[in-house]
């Protein structure tokens, strides 16, 4: 069914599908009940008119159901009564919801409640109970905007798109088989064969492009306009042209598929032609035509069962002809004789020529077929090296934090060097083997070369990288390694300073403990009130040593003082030691507290060459500050 074929009762608006949906996402059908004048001249067509509309969603959308809204404002309920009957049998299952709207003065008469599965009877203006503002058309007070006339224009178009696409897909079809059928071709007809399907492949192939052509301009017209049943036809048509796509080229497939077998017919008959006139043209007699791929044990065979018949016929051209009556007729044949003789000389030189023909094809082949294992090889070789540079830059690129860890790193990247080199190595001597035998059967190197030129490349990229973060490992080892070695210094300072404090402050508790008997005195008088007074016990003194007590007295208040003011300066030098030696606990606290920040915020190494300079400057600025 056709728009073109019921487009008078598509253009008398009985029944329309705006493009709108229900508040459940149901598509939209209205139905507008007709006049007395013509129920009778269109309930006819009224069915096939729903079948068409109904046809215009895909079986997924109709499954869902559809919203029927029949507006029995505009006639007599009697016609209207039959119009909503003739709905509900013609859609059936394809209805999810009926809508009948009524007069308002019906409601006063209405007393019967509403039961499932039969029609809603609403007036207009509770419509957008089930129906947005947004989903209605401008007849019935809503924003939708609808041009009737436009939709079957569009209608009209679409089909006799899908009637043109589906007679390319058929005449595709054809054009495939055919081809098909003319690979089993016999050679002397091969000409012919191509020229008969030549002109029917370019008319069939110019079709379909232009129904590829006109369902793209289709489609995205499509693409501006809403509504289910524009989206299920938009849906339809990609369906169709994905059809038309695959038979256009299966066809093409085909198309070549003949050409090559062709070719491929023409040159093997060539090539036997070739091979039969060079080493078979002593064989035409007794073999008529053989194939190149004949072997040297059969000619063998062949040279013998020939050098066997032309010593018979010499031997039988060697004896005397004689007539019935046993008389010599002396006829000569020693011509013939030598030329037999010349034959078979021909045919064991031909027949050594075409074994050492045959032992340097087979040599050839065999050469080519290590030089595309070689090749083959080397490609696997390349392809290991470009796994190795992503394993490199993916999991190789951190530094460790500490000197352990960056010999663990080291020792991993070695092992991943020497593996990425035998491989490089054993890339180079298999391209160095496939060059060699290129070389020897004469064959074009493009390919060796570039193969020996990506593997070069490949290799020089991943060698510098490494070498890049084998250089970053041992600096950052040294690095550490430094860093340890001063903060084990910084420890033995601190201890050091420790342990001198410590000793000043025990000889600083007891000053007089450590003076011997005769200057112990000296110290008691200088912490007494008056130097000269006598301790209570008394001093015990003789008359000799009476009479040398001032002398002994002043020598001892000079080595007094002097003992005092050097008490004095050790006292300011053990200040000046605390002093010292809390600032250097400062500073060990500073270079740790840099430690950690360069553990944890400048052990990362850049991926590029700008985001490492900028990681340089701020690590040699680092470095000056721990200096």
């Amino acid at each position: 069914m056709e728009a073109s074929s019921i487009i008078a009762i598509l253009e008398s608006k009985m029944a329309t599908i705006p493009g709108g949906s229900d508040r459940d996402g149901r598509p939209l059908l209205f139905v507008k009940a007709f006049s007395e004048t013509q129920s009778t001249a269109t309930l006819d067509k009224f069915d096939t008119l729903l079948e068409y509309l109904a046809s215009v969603f895909s079986p997924d959308t109709r499954s869902r159901g559809l919203c029927v809204v029949i507006d029995a404002t505009r006639g007599p309920w009697r016609i209207a009564r039959n119009v909503v009957r003739q709905v509900s049998t013609t859609l059936g299952s394809d209805i999810g919801c009926l809508l009948v709207l009524r007069h308002d003065a019906f409601w006063d008469n209405c007393t019967r409640a509403q039961r499932d599965g039969e029609p809603i009877f609403i007036p207009v203006s509770r419509l957008a109970k089930y129906i947005d503002h947004s989903q209605l058309p401008q007849e019935y007070s809503g924003l939708w905007t609808y041009d009737h006339s436009r939709w079957i224009a569009n209608r009209i178009e679409i089909e006799e798109f899908v009637k043109g696409a589906e007679h390319a897909v058929s005449e595709l079809e054809r054009l495939r088989t055919r081809l098909l059928g003319g690979s089993v071709f016999r050679l002397s007809t091969a000409e012919d064969t191509l020229g008969s399907t030549a002109d029917v492949f370019g008319a069939t192939k110019q079709l379909g492009q232009k129904v590829m052509n006109i369902g793209e301009t289709i489609t995205q017209r499509l693409n501006n306009l809403s509504g289910q049943d524009q989206k299920d036809t938009k849906d339809r048509l990609e369906r169709l042209m994905h059809v038309v796509r695959g038979k256009l080229t299966s066809v093409e497939d085909s198309w070549l598929d003949l050409h090559r077998n062709i070719i491929d017919a023409k040159i093997n008959i060539g090539v036997l032609t070739d091979i039969g006139q060079a080493h078979c043209s002593a064989f035409k007699a007794y073999l008529g035509f053989l194939g190149f791929t004949a072997c040297s044990g059969l000619f063998g065979d062949i040279e013998t069962t020939l050098v066997r018949e032309g010593e018979k016929l010499s031997d039988l051209l060697s004896m005397p002809v004689k007539d019935s009556f046993g008389r010599d007729l002396g006829v000569n044949y020693e011509n013939d004789i030598v030329n037999i003789k010349e034959i078979l000389e021909m045919t064991s030189a031909r027949k050594s020529l075409f074994q050492d023909s045959v032992e340097l094809q087979r040599l050839t082949l065999t050469q080519v077929t290590h030089i595309y294992s070689y090749e083959k090889d080397a490609a696997q070789a390349l392809q290991w090296l470009e796994d190795l540079y992503k394993v490199m830059c993916k999991h190789h690129a951190h530094v460790g934090c500490t000197e352990q860890e960056i010999q663990v790193q080291k020792e991993q990247h070695q092992v991943l060097q020497e593996t990425a080199k035998s491989t490089y190595e054993y890339g180079c001597q298999l391209l160095k083997a496939a060059l060699s035998l290129r070389q020897s059967c004469k064959f074009l190197e493009d390919h060796t070369q570039s193969l020996k030129s990506c593997l070069n490349k490949a290799w020089d990229q991943l060698n510098s990288v490494g070498q890049e973060q084998l250089t970053r490992l041992r600096v950052s080892a040294v690095f550490y390694r430094n860093v340890k070695e001063q903060c084990n210094q910084l420890h033995e300072l601190m201890d050091l300073a420790k342990c001198e404090a410590l000793g000043s402050s025990r000889g600083k508790g007891s000053p007089g403990g450590a003076l011997p008997p005769n200057d112990r005195f000296l110290f008691h008088c200088e912490r007494a009130e008056d130097p000269w007074s006598i301790p209570k016990g008394g001093l015990n003194l003789t008359v000799g040593t009476s009479i040398a007590v001032p002398e002994m007295t002043s020598a001892r208040k000079s080595l007094f003082q002097d003992s005092v003011e050097l008490q004095r300066l050790t006292l300011t030098q053990v200040t000046h030691i605390y002093s010292y030696e809390k600032d250097a606990a400062q500073a060990l606290q500073w270079l740790e507290d840099l430690y950690k920040v360069m553990c944890k915020h400048h052990a990362h190494v850049g991926c590029t060459e700008q985001e490492i300079q900028v990681q340089k400057d701020q690590h040699q600025v680092l470095q000056e500050t721990a200096k």
